[in-house]
């Protein structure tokens, strides 16, 4: 399946932003649309190691977070982020009158998506799967985080670019970002079988008495199966928790102690920001 989709690396694409040393911190990549890069659309962008924890709680200051946004030249009160609770839950933020109730609300989910170009949708990831979205022709973007428990957020989002702004399966863009892959994402049984039962048997393989599972072709398989194009689906190569640039729970918290408190346990990896400018 994932053969008929383009593949891309993310470490590879167009520099975004750069310290004073030369050190890359973020990258930028487009959208494709018929196997091809999609011109005057917006980027597909992804903050690195190199630049930081881009952790996001409404209750808590983060001054890496706003830095870097300002330094991309972003006004940081156009940045749309939800604190993130690994749901299906998809919000969409099209003018002033919603953006103010949704950081009124301090909202919590998982997905935002807006037909505003004004806006930046931003999720943060560290490990689990950043999907950009973008409807080519109604000029909808969204960003979706999708872990293991949210797997199937991606239908949610789709069905409400169709439902909601009324775009078609054939005119929606997804790139799927740098996530932890099937190399290194081993699970137990009972979340394998979980994903053979519920998305497809190809989510999930056996190595070495291990089941290692691939959020890729779970969440492949239900863009496809939703009417969106393989022609228009991007993935890339890398996985975060084998790519030392990329921020990974997993990689960053591998030897803790299994009593640490989970909250002191989140401040010790490097959560990245995706986002769509």
């Amino acid at each position: 399946m994932s053969a008929s989709v383009i593949n891309f690396s993310a470490l590879q694409s167009e520099p975004l932003l750069k310290d004073k040393d030369g050190t890359v911190l973020a990258v930028a990549f487009p959208f494709i649309k018929d196997g091809k890069p999609l011109e005057g659309a917006p980027l597909c962008c992804l903050s690195l190691k190199a630049a930081g924890s881009m952790r996001f709680r409404w209750n808590e200051p983060n001054e890496t977070r706003g830095n870097f946004f300002k330094s991309l030249g972003v006004d940081y009160d156009s940045v749309v982020a939800p604190e993130l609770i690994h749901s299906k839950t998809v919000f969409c933020v099209d003018n002033a009158d919603e953006l103010a109730v949704f950081r009124a609300l301090r909202s919590e989910g998982d997905a935002v998506l807006s037909v505003n170009p004004a806006y930046v949708p931003a999720v943060t990831v560290a490990d689990c799967v950043p999907i950009y979205l973008y409807a080519s022709e109604k000029k909808v973007i969204g960003m979706v985080h999708s872990g293991w428990k949210g797997t199937g957020i991606i239908k949610e989002a789709v069905e409400r670019l169709v439902n909601f702004y009324k775009c078609t399966p054939s005119e929606i863009c997804a790139v799927i970002g740098p996530h932890i892959k099937d190399c290194c994402y081993s699970v137990d049984a009972e979340r394998a079988a979980y994903f053979r039962e519920r998305f497809s048997e190809g989510c999930v393989t056996e190595a070495d008495g291990a089941f290692m599972l691939s959020l890729e072709r779970a969440n492949l398989k239900l863009l496809l199966d939703i009417g969106v194009r393989h022609e228009n689906i991007a993935v890339a190569a890398e996985c975060t928790s084998c790519t030392k640039e990329l921020g990974s729970h997993r990689r960053e918290t591998a030897g803790l102690p299994d009593d640490m408190p989970i909250e002191e346990r989140s401040r010790l990896f490097t959560v990245m920001t995706a986002f769509i400018k």
